[in-house]
């Protein structure tokens, strides 16, 4: 089978190359992204676009495809889960199967996507009341990161730098060759930022040899050496006999200027600032030039985001971006453990009264102010403010990984039912928050309706006197539609129902339960206004 490798220098061996596709696979994690990525590689080979630098052939990426499926096989007669990918007939019939209509481009930045992960944001978001295509590009409201590396520059990046100098003059005095300072790094950066004749966006620019073209059609200017020692891409590019290897052109259109430019400035400086919304498309570029410092870069700034950075890069994920699972599941982590501590924080556990020695005086315990409801209101009322500033197509992408990620789901559920438990100690304006439309508008409706179980079990639907708890309240105030509403409602019915028909027992030694009361009026007044 023949070799085609369009911008390489030198024809990879096939092997090699179905080696490349394979590990791809592996690393776009779950069966679902396993199986969006197959369709995409499939889709780029038939187009003859390259991936990584290279256009595979059909039956290449088909090789692959078989392969991890053969090996998946021999590991579920072992007792491990299959991943499951369409084969190419399954594939071709689906599309004989469809409509003729040729299906919206997607770019990787962000674009109409024609999956079905998509179509969940999608009838998320028009559930809440909203168009999904909002006009509103909430994302330039998130804050920027720095990813950067410690170490840098590598020796490689070093030598590239100096021979870069000589070759376009004199090297300067304190950099000596085979080394490059610091400086001689920012210059050559300044150099390919350098405006010619009053644009930066020139075709040619004399101080750099190569120019990069994004979505917006503003070209990237930056030198060969130096892109060449920090990507494997590149070096097989710029190093081989083949046309475009003297072009000096490179083809990032499916990428915006803003995340091709990060990526080249962390070439030169080893740091970069990008939103926070883009640091899973900078992890995709670097992935596809080969950059592998400027991936593990990303990764490291990925794990240490606090939680509502995370919880904003988390909203920006597209379910159909090609990310690594286990990238992924380090982001839902971080937000999932904070969630977490927080819930635990809402309603501290009421200590025991300590055992006294006769005669012993009782000691004042000392109240730790960080375990003390108030800052678990304080970050509720944060919580709150970075979801009203979401647009819906990122609310539903919340919902999605809530739905999908099930660590993340519970402890959704645990940090709601722990704001509603504690709703008698909070303030008017807390109140309010915890039950505007915000804080309902990230869960799906499964959740939320998990949510009301368990602020039933914990809290109940009525006090001592028969009054409705404050809590009920959040459950038909702010609700995205009538289905949920009355979803939930019958949540709340069916909890009264269980307590009549199976009444609590107090345990032996304890005091008797409260009686149970009638299903307090309140509750259906506020259903039927809502």
């Amino acid at each position: 089978m023949a070799s085609v490798a369009v911008g390489a220098a030198s024809v990879v061996p096939s092997s090699a190359r179905t080696k490349l596709l394979v590990q791809a696979l592996e690393n776009s994690g779950r069966v679902a992204s396993a199986q969006r990525f197959a369709a995409e590689l499939r889709r780029w080979a038939a187009q003859g676009r390259p991936y990584r630098g290279q256009v595979f052939q059909p039956e290449e990426v088909e090789a692959a495809i078989s392969t991890l499926a053969g090996r998946h096989r021999s590991e579920d007669a072992k007792g491990a889960q299959p991943v499951v990918i369409d084969s190419k007939k399954q594939e071709l019939n689906k599309k004989s199967s469809s409509s003729s209509a040729a299906p919206p481009s997607t770019t990787l930045c962000g674009g109409k996507s024609n999956s079905g992960n998509s179509d969940f944001a999608r009838s998320s978001a028009k559930e809440f009341g909203e168009a999904a295509d909002s006009a509103r590009i909430t994302n330039k409201a998130f804050p920027r990161v720095e990813v950067h590396d410690s170490a840098w520059p590598p020796f490689e990046v070093s030598v590239a730098a100096a021979e870069t100098v000589q070759a376009l003059g004199k090297l300067p005095e304190g950099a000596s060759a085979g080394f490059a300072n610091s400086g001689l790094l920012d210059g050559l950066y300044s150099l390919t930022r350098r405006r010619v004749n009053g644009s930066n966006n020139d075709d040619k620019h004399p101080n750099a040899d190569v120019q990069i073209e994004t979505l917006e059609g503003v070209k990237i200017h930056a030198h060969r050496a130096l892109l060449s020692a920090v990507s494997e891409m590149f070096k097989c590019k710029f190093q081989g006999s083949f046309g475009d290897a003297t072009a000096g052109v490179v083809d990032a259109s499916q990428f915006q200027a803003e995340v091709v430019g990060a990526a080249v400035k962390f070439t030169y400086l080893g740091k970069c600032r990008v939103n926070v919304a883009d640091l899973g498309v900078l992890y995709i570029l670097a992935d596809m030039w080969q950059f592998s410092l400027l991936a593990q870069a990303v990764s490291r700034c990925w794990a240490q985001l606090p939680i509502v950075r995370g919880l904003q890069a988390l909203a920006s994920l597209d379910p159909d971006m090609l990310l690594p699972g286990a990238l992924i599941s380090s982001l839902v982590n971080i937000v999932a453990e904070s969630l977490d501590k927080v819930s635990t924080v809402l309603v501290p556990a009421a200590a025991p009264p300590p055992v006294l020695e006769p005669g012993q005086e009782p000691v004042i315990p000392q109240v730790n102010p960080l375990t003390q409801p108030a800052v678990g209101w304080r970050f509720v009322r944060e919580f709150h403010d970075i979801l009203a500033g979401m647009s819906p197509k990122e609310l539903g992408q919340l919902r999605y990984w809530v739905s999908q990620e099930p660590m993340f789901g519970d402890t959704a559920v645990k940090f709601m039912a722990g704001a509603l438990s504690g709703a008698h100690v909070a303030t008017p304006e807390d109140m309010k928050r915890l039950c505007s439309k915000h804080l309902k508008s990230w869960l799906p409706e499964e959740h939320l309706c998990r949510v009301v179980k368990c602020a039933c079990e914990a809290v109940g639907l009525a006090d001592e006197r028969g009054q409705a708890h404050a809590w009920l309240r959040w459950s038909f105030t702010g609700c995205p539609s009538f289905s949920t509403l009355w979803r939930l409602y019958g949540v709340l019915q069916e909890h009264q129902q269980g307590l009549l028909e199976a009444p609590p027992i107090a345990a032996e030694g304890t005091a008797p339960p409260a009686p149970v009361h009638e299903f307090p009026e309140a509750i259906t007044r506020g259903f039927a206004v809502a």
